[in-house]
């Protein structure tokens, strides 16, 4: 199905079609950065690793910023850290822009499973949490928070979220381990965060992280996606709106991006192409896939650091998103 028009980006051909082009291969992160509506710059290197086959390849192979080490839970509970925090010293030491998402643990109970969240998820999932809001497709909350066991195991949160695509149903997200109390548990609960959530891009791009023969890590993993990040942060507002709650807000995993990120990864997607060759050796031109629009956003946030990019000071429900028709 095609998508709403709130998502419209520009094809290959209207961005080849711009009338002022420039070329480069190097100083990335500013050249994307400065350029204007009807500039279109053609990256002429790979950004994609070349001992990966692929973007698909390198998204489940690659490595990840690791929000703490697995083996220090001791330190990680006595300095009671929220993840905002781990996100900040995390985002801030990144020298190598090569990542494929950021990750985390849980700390208690038997699930091991580790739990990914990509930047280029971050970025679309504000994009639909804006559609929701300035279009008044607002997104259903319905928690299950009563219970006694929420203190020390998180609530149950059932969100809707709006499909990208048109004529499509809202995705139904079933969040658990939800902090929602104000105990110490809330630092514990924050990193078992999970959801019951089925579409297309989770069901076969996003499902598994496949690991080295080497990778001490296991395979399957927990893959956040846009959805999923709408769908927390509604339920942020929720409990805001009706409690004057924070916690959920305060534990949140979900990295919030600025409008300074949003307009670089705007730029990724309408002004940006790469060159390529194909099989026979001839070069052509195509727009970024997932894997260089993550490594490209990991080397702005290299550059400008967590705060300026993914630490939202402004109501991210009005940020500014461009549409082509």
């Amino acid at each position: 199905m095609p998508e709403k028009s709130f998502f419209a980006e520009r094809s290959k051909q209207q961005i080849a079609k711009l009338p002022r082009i420039q070329y480069a291969s190097r100083d990335l992160v500013s050249r994307i950065q400065s350029l204007e509506e009807e500039d279109v710059l053609v990256i002429q290197r790979p950004i994609i690793p070349v001992s990966y086959r692929n973007a698909r390849h390198f998204m489940r192979h690659g490595d990840e910023a690791e929000l703490f080490d697995r083996w220090n839970i001791a330190d990680l509970l006595h300095e009671r850290r929220n993840p905002g925090q781990l996100r900040e010293a995390t985002f801030n030491a990144i020298t190598n822009p090569v990542r494929t998402a950021y990750s985390f643990y849980p700390v208690t109970g038997d699930d091991r499973m580790r739990r990914r969240i990509p930047l280029v998820e971050c970025l679309e999932g504000a994009w639909i949490y804006a559609y929701a809001h300035q279009t008044n497709n607002h997104m259903e909350v319905r928690p299950y928070a009563e219970a006694r066991s929420v203190a020390r195991e998180g609530a149950h949160v059932v969100v809707w979220v709006p499909s990208r695509q048109q004529k499509a149903d809202r995705y139904k997200i079933a969040f658990h381990s939800v902090p929602v109390k104000d105990n110490d548990a809330k630092y514990l609960i924050a990193h078992s965060i999970g959801s019951e959530h089925t579409c297309g891009d989770k069901t076969w791009n996003k499902n598994l992280k496949y690991g080295w023969k080497e990778d001490p890590h296991p395979s399957h993993t927990v893959n956040f996606d846009a959805h999923e990040w709408a769908g927390y942060r509604a339920i942020m507002d929720f409990f805001y709106s009706r409690d004057k709650n924070r916690i959920p807000a305060m534990m949140n995993h979900f990295a919030q991006p600025t409008q300074h990120a949003v307009d670089y990864y705007l730029n990724l997607c309408n002004n940006v192409l790469i060159e390529t060759s194909d099989k026979s050796g001839r070069k052509t031109v195509r727009k970024l896939n997932v894997g260089e629009k993550e490594i490209l956003l990991w080397a702005l946030v290299q550059r400008d650091g967590h705060d300026a990019t993914f630490w939202a000071t402004e109501k991210v429900r009005d940020y500014r998103w461009r549409q082509y028709p």
